[in-house]
């Protein structure tokens, strides 16, 4: 095979793979249809499954094949699905998902943009056809969300499954009362949780009382054009995967009680018997909540549980304790440790399942909140020091190659005398986008402050990054903004500068600074171009 077909081979793997988010939402989607009773909802989910079988294999994915295979395979023996039988199909979504994972992993960076889900995330407009409506409605679909409108005494609970929204916004006219309506979306079982928002002008004491106090967010209409944005931007982030919950049990059959209810409910979840485990696998991976059992092999549960809260990454990431004592004093004890709720044996799936559900969904939100640029929707600079302290100690064990690349761009005063400070915020917003589109969901990337960007690429040497850094610089150089009153853009230029371990440095601190030094050489070489550390 010459070099030419393979590489086009490869290149039609990735591209395979890119669509990986939208093949997998269509499965889940199906799956929620399939668990609400909808007709035809088995034979669709049976037809993706076949499909996926087919196609894994073809672009030399085996993997994909196989878990595919299996699902279709059981699924066709059982067109009817029990409780037990939910959950499993449940587990074999979460593997066609890992067989993707692997897969990418594999084959390293993407070379082409990621594609934007073509089925979306789902956004739903109560009431209000208003110049309001209409502009939200367009700002949402260029986030990616498909937009659907309704009155507002429509009743969520008809809204098939595989159609309902992650998010809703209640709009009321100016002589409407919104009360029935907030009532109605906020009070669904965790299962069908929508995030919710208002638009109104409604402030104090109303917001604490039934049912205001159940809303995600109330925004002012002046306001709401902005607010509801950046908070839908926020939603989608925090929905965009299944929550990832870590669980340290020291009892296999909690453990495989745990696991059947989890998936079933649609979340990914590693299982562990130890603290040490959980130390080890929390310097791989971030979960959205942590279950840990007080009663460990090796060690006593608060014990870890004061461990985490030591971690700047595991400060405000829920933590649910697992214990025999239902006492005052045990419960004082466990909450001043860090713990967020205490659940006590025996366990009782309508308690455990409607806690993690919940509390792992608020705090993705509330991190998105705290750990990210509010403007950009990248991690703020703090917390991308945070990940790699992580991201190093695990290469370090691994023996991995991580390269950090610092962007700023060029004349950026100028460009914001051009633009006007609102235009140069949209600038600096899909500059972010045009990067995130072109790294991996692995990858670590933030607004460094003003209009600086940093990129952490793992299993990625300098050689690597400076043909994906090239790739961000060139397609933030296409993109040109236009300026206001006229036909005219502004140019659009992206300096950069790398540096990588083990190449260049072994710590944090020196990796930064050697990027550093490397952007300085690129702006002092003419700017516009990246350059790798020496």
């Amino acid at each position: 095979m010459t070099d030419h077909v393979q590489e086009f081979v490869r290149e039609a793997g990735r591209e395979y793979l890119a669509e990986a988010p939208s093949r997998l939402g269509e499965l889940r989607k199906d799956l929620a249809a399939l668990r609400a009773g909808e007709a035809g909802a088995a034979e669709s989910l049976l037809g993706r499954f076949h499909r996926l079988a087919g196609s894994g294999g073809s672009y030399g994915f085996p993997d994909i094949t196989a878990a595919s295979r299996d699902a279709e395979q059981w699924l066709t023996a059982h067109s009817v699905p029990d409780h037990a039988g939910f959950a499993l199909l449940a587990v074999a979504v979460g593997r066609v998902a890992a067989a993707f994972d692997a897969a990418a992993r594999a084959v390293g960076l993407p070379i082409e943009p990621r594609r934007a889900p073509p089925f979306g995330w789902r956004a739903h407009l109560v009431g209000g056809a208003t110049d309001l409506s209409a502009r939200l409605a367009a700002a949402l679909r260029d986030s990616q969300y498909a937009v659907t409108l309704g009155p507002l005494g429509i009743d969520p609970a008809r809204i098939p499954a595989s159609e309902r929204p992650e998010i809703a916004v209640i709009l009321p006219g100016a002589a409407e009362d919104p009360t029935e309506a907030v009532e109605r979306w906020t009070s669904r079982s965790f299962e069908r949780r929508f995030a919710v928002a208002l638009v109104a002008d409604l402030e104090g004491a109303a917001l604490l009382q039934a049912p205001f106090a159940r809303l995600d967010l109330v925004a002012p209409p002046a306001r709401a054009d902005a607010l509801v944005i950046r908070w839908a931007r926020a939603a989608a982030r925090a929905a965009s995967s299944p929550a990832l919950i870590l669980a340290v049990l020291s009892d296999p059959a909690e453990r495989a009680t745990l696991a059947t209810w989890l998936e079933a409910a649609g979340l990914q979840l590693t299982l562990l018997v130890t603290a040490r485990e959980a130390e080890e696998a929390l310097s791989r991976e971030h979960p959205d909540l942590v279950v840990v059992d007080q009663a460990l092999p090796d060690a006593d549960g608060l014990a870890l549980v004061r461990l985490l809260r030591r971690d700047p990454r595991m400060a405000i990431t829920p933590i649910i304790a697992i214990t025999d004592s239902d006492s005052d004093p045990a419960r004082e004890v466990a909450l001043e440790a860090g713990v967020d709720e205490l659940i006590v044996r025996p366990l009782a799936q309508s308690r455990l399942v409607p806690a993690v559900v919940l509390r792992a969904a608020r705090g993705r939100r509330l991190d998105e909140v705290v750990r990210r640029d509010p403007l950009t929707g990248l991690l703020t600079a703090g917390s991308l020091y945070d990940e790699m302290e992580s991201v190093l100690a695990f290469a370090r064990r691994a023996g991995e190659r991580i390269s950090f690349v610092l962007f700023d761009l060029d004349h950026f005063r100028r460009l914001n005398e051009q633009l006007g400070h609102q235009r140069s915020d949209l600038v600096l917003a899909q500059v972010a986008r045009l990067i995130l589109e072109r790294v991996r969901a692995t990858d670590l990337v933030a607004r460094m402050g003003g209009e600086e960007f940093g990129v952490v690429l793992r299993t990625c040497g300098p050689g690597d990054a400076l043909t994906v850094a090239e790739q961000i610089r060139a397609a933030v150089a296409s993109a040109p903004p236009p300026i206001a009153g006229g036909a005219a853009t502004a140019a659009l230029r992206l300096s950069g500068g790398i540096a990588g371990y083990p190449d260049h440095a072994i710590g944090i601190r020196d990796l930064i600074h050697s990027a550093e030094r490397a952007l300085r050489q690129a702006k002092e070489g003419g700017r516009d171009r990246v350059v790798v550390g020496g």
